[in-house]
């Protein structure tokens, strides 16, 4: 597994690509075209007893985003892999026409099996 090169527009080619935690550290380490990064787009998918353990709560879905958020600093979004991965290839309409791409334009993601 390979993570591809960024593109000119600074952006990874449109796809879900497979890769190691290894080799995204090594393709991107704490890399980042933004003078002050607020976030990173990070989906974390666990098994549900993995999950209701790190959340401490066993109805994990029905706990109100707002606690989460303020509890974790992260979303908590019900766990669609396919809806999550399009989700994040989406670019906000002003980082795309930042970047000279149309609005439209899907940029890549990486998905990491621990």
């Amino acid at each position: 597994m390979t993570i591809p090169s960024l593109t000119a527009a600074g952006l990874l080619a449109a796809g879900i690509h497979p890769a190691t935690l290894q080799e995204v550290e090594i393709a991107f380490g704490t890399k980042t075209d933004k003078p002050n990064p607020s976030d990173i787009d990070v989906v974390l998918i666990l098994p549900a007893p993995q999950l209701k353990r790190l959340m401490g709560h066993a109805d994990y879905l029905k706990l109100e985003n707002a606690v989460v958020k303020e509890r974790f600093i992260i979303d908590l979004i019900d766990p669609d892999l396919d809806g999550m991965a399009t989700f994040f290839q989406k670019l906000k309409v002003e980082d795309a026409l930042q970047r000279g791409v149309p609005p439209r334009h899907l940029r890549g993601v990486v998905q990491v099996t621990l």
